[in-house]
């Protein structure tokens, strides 16, 4: 038997070509979030799920672009001492090559999280944001990691019924 492929490999492969996993996910819509991703397979924890694909900018750029037009697809993330931005404002059409998937993963809270955010450093290549299970994922359940950000709207709208 093959030893399993590390998964970090795996995702550094995905970020690459530039790929989101065939047949892993759908995307469905939700009561009060709009769009999500959905697991169309049972996934195990520590496998790579998904790439948060878009232009990757400096944190100065990505404050001018969020002070100039707010987009709730920028995530300013630190690596190596500097702060970086990926913008994925910019949503990659059908027939597009490019990831398209991270971007619609919803925050969720910290007992309904199965996903977490990681920077990979593709050598190389660039730096990337990466999605990663935490635990097992059953097929139809709903992708979820924690944004990091408080007092998200869906969340105020929760609170007050």
């Amino acid at each position: 038997m093959a030893p399993r492929r590390k998964q970090l490999d795996i995702a550094k492969d995905f970020v690459r070509n530039m790929e989101d996993r065939v047949g892993w996910f759908t995307v469905q819509e939700t009561e009060l979030k709009g769009r999500g991703v959905f697991a169309s397979v049972d996934i195990n924890a520590g496998d790579f799920l998904l790439e948060y694909g878009g232009e990757l900018i400096s944190g100065l750029e990505g404050e001018r672009r969020e002070l100039s037009i707010p987009s709730v697809f920028r995530f300013f993330f630190q690596h190596k001492e500097k702060t970086l931005c990926v913008d994925a404002t910019k949503e990659v059409g059908a027939n597009e090559k490019g990831v398209k998937l991270g971007r619609l993963v919803n925050h969720g809270s910290l007992n309904e999280c199965n996903a977490k955010m990681k920077v990979v450093d593709v050598e190389g290549y660039k730096v990337a944001l990466c999605l990663f299970a935490i635990k097992q994922i059953k097929k139809g359940e709903e992708i979820l990691y924690d944004y990091g950000i408080k007092n998200l709207p869906w969340e105020v709208i929760i609170l007050s019924y």
